[in-house]
């Protein structure tokens, strides 16, 4: 038996993540207490989705745990509001945990990209945890054990670290894509002639040796052909265009 099987959850928030968890907690058996957040219409939604109750404010919440799942900017106002007497999580992968005051509080931050997919498998989701004390590290332990997730004690300095690794990774990357379908659009160019391209390339990123699997015109310094491709752009697209090949430029030792 898990001392989560005792635990009531109280949810903060009502974005992707925090919907995520609801639906991951309620599938693995550990109760709900009740959803707050300052979107109510979002919040209303999760809440009735899952027959659980929508507290209009913190206060009338009384929970016992308090899984603080919002933007980072409202991190740590919400949890200066939640009673002393419960223990909070927060799933910030930015915050330093020694800038909160609240006597039990501890990271959970799950290193994955939240797009209200709640089909997503518990083992593709790293969680990286840090705690003020042993006894609730060992608890966040034990819930991603209860979850299916794989987890890693990471301190905040570490924590920060990885999640700009992962911003470049992921919605840098991601952001690439919106201006190459933006681009394809405009040209009417089939997504389809360029998906083998794009999965080689995801394949290649996962072998964690991009630097010698690059390529391009800028790679080969291939002036001509950066030349007129930067006649066929405007605007921002254009600037990321050359943020991008003078960067290759000089990874490749090319005088720009």
């Amino acid at each position: 038996m898990s001392n989560w099987d005792n635990k009531s959850i109280v949810i903060i928030g009502s974005g992707a993540v925090a919907h995520y968890f609801t639906n991951l907690f309620i599938e693995n058996g550990i109760s709900i207490a009740g959803i707050h957040s300052r979107n109510e219409r979002t919040g209303n939604h999760i809440a009735e989705q899952y027959n659980i109750p929508f507290f209009n404010s913190i206060s009338a919440t009384g929970g016992a745990v308090y899984f603080v799942a919002v933007k980072d900017d409202a991190v740590i106002a919400i949890i200066n509001e939640l009673p002393k007497t419960a223990a909070v999580i927060y799933t910030s992968g930015t915050i330093d945990l020694s800038l909160i005051k609240h006597p039990n509080c501890s990271v959970f931050y799950p290193l994955q990209s939240f797009d209200g997919d709640l089909s997503m498998k518990a083992q593709e989701i790293p969680v990286l945890l840090e705690s003020t004390n042993t006894e609730s590290n060992s608890d966040l332990q034990e819930l991603c054990k209860t979850l299916g997730l794989p987890y890693f004690d990471v301190n905040s300095e570490k924590r920060k670290e990885i999640h700009l690794c992962a911003v470049f990774l992921n919605n840098f990357i991601n952001h690439m894509g919106t201006i190459a379908f933006d681009e394809m659009k405009s040209r009417n160019i089939e997504f389809e002639i360029l998906k083998p391209l794009l999965e080689k390339t995801m394949r290649q990123l996962l072998t964690g040796n991009s630097l010698q699997k690059q390529t391009g015109p800028a790679k080969r310094n291939d002036k001509s052909t950066i030349i007129e491709h930067k006649k066929m752009l405007s605007g921002e697209n254009l600037k990321v265009y050359n943020v991008m090949t003078n960067s290759i430029l000089k990874k490749f030792g090319y005088e720009l």
